[in-house]
């Protein structure tokens, strides 16, 4: 078994920022990548907001900070963690095929968008159907966008695209927001129609 002074599980932009800080530490790194799935913002369209690269998209974007992370000496291994015990001092991470020691384990597995399941989203994510409003949400300035949930994603996510110019309409299953007040009064005072029960 290997030992290390951080393992980090998860290789998104937390992940592999992690590891870059770790290495400039000259802490033993190993960055846990999942092999059967991808980082969130590797599924964005176009990101405008990440400074210095006006106009990426989510794929070219991981690239660069993958490329970063290997010229600053992060090693990344592709293993599926299963789980975490407490050895001694440390920790032993058990992957799928391997066990790791570490002195530290930084948990750096990102989000998930929630899917809705409807017929066609995964036929047009990407092409109409979104889960980022921050990275796509340019691309539906004057049309007409549903925005699905009652958290406080969705009311943030109804609101920026009413910025943008996009033809909000917020679909909640239930008769009352989650989101907290504040959001619940910026949307009441705002052009989102809000579709209750649905």
């Amino acid at each position: 078994m290997k030992t290390y002074d951080v393992v980090i599980i998860g290789a998104g932009p937390a992940g592999l920022t992690a590891g870059i800080f770790s290495v400039r530490r000259d802490l033993k790194t190993l960055v846990l990548a999942d092999p059967g799935t991808q980082p969130t913002v590797a599924e964005a369209t176009i990101i405008d907001d990440w400074i210095g690269t006006p106009g990426i998209n989510g794929p070219e974007l991981m690239k660069k900070f993958k490329s970063h992370a290997e010229k600053m000496g992060v090693h990344t291994e592709n293993e599926k963690v299963g789980g975490i015990k407490k050895s001694g001092e440390g920790f032993m991470v058990q992957g799928e095929k391997r066990v790791f020691g570490a002195k530290t384990v930084i948990i750096a597995t990102g989000a998930r968008h929630r899917k809705v399941q409807v017929p066609g989203e995964k036929e047009f994510s990407g092409k109409g159907v979104s889960y980022c409003a921050n990275c796509d949400g340019p691309l539906f300035k004057g049309k007409r966008v549903l925005v699905v949930g009652g958290g406080d994603t969705a009311a943030t996510y109804a609101l920026l695209l009413n910025q943008i110019g996009a033809k909000t309409t917020l679909i909640h299953r239930r008769d009352e927001l989650r989101a907290v007040e504040t959001y619940r009064k910026q949307l009441a005072n705002s052009k989102v129609k809000i579709m209750w029960s649905t």
